[in-house]
């Protein structure tokens, strides 16, 4: 049961980690990160400013911006050392995502999977059955546990005598 969680699981992350790099081939953010490291690095800025389309983009002191401030990438201006430095940020999303992805699937949601089939057994289960000790685990316990009697037995006539 716990190996076919696993399993699931395992597949539901695995998705969610092709999705991921899938929506990153897109080159896309609208975080203020992107623009720091621009801003930051030798690469040259070149203004754009996007009339053909409805976005509101203007430039501040040659930085690109969209009309809610966050960093526009243009995908015209792709230039390998733009790339470079927009891949950083991708790095440093995919570092804190497959994580969050693992500890979201793997973990949590394997645990509550897990402990509502585990109810379920219970539920569904004769719970005397499940409780009763078979004969011969019986006796092999019972067998045992006189052994580890006289074996403690033992140790104290050995230690009573030294």
């Amino acid at each position: 049961m716990i190996n076919d969680i696993q399993s699931k699981q395992e597949a539901k992350v695995e998705k969610r980690i092709k999705e991921f790099i899938d929506m990153e081939q897109l080159v896309f953010t609208q975080d203020k990160v992107l623009q720091r490291k621009l801003d930051n690095s030798d690469v040259p800025q070149k203004a754009l400013m996007d009339t053909d389309t409805d976005t509101n983009v203007y430039d501040d002191e040659n930085k690109i911006f969209n009309s809610k401030g966050c960093a526009l990438l243009d995908t015209r201006n792709l230039v390998p050392d733009k790339l470079v430095l927009y891949y950083e940020v991708v790095y440093q999303r995919l570092t804190d995502y497959v994580p969050m992805l693992i500890i979201l699937f793997m973990l949590k949601d394997a645990a509550k999977i897990l402990r509502h089939q585990m109810l379920e057994l219970r539920n569904e289960a004769d719970v005397f059955k499940l409780l009763s000790e078979d004969s011969d685990r019986g006796r092999r316990r019972a067998d045992l546990k006189q052994r580890l009697e006289r074996l403690t037995q033992a140790q104290e006539l050995i230690s009573n005598r030294l």
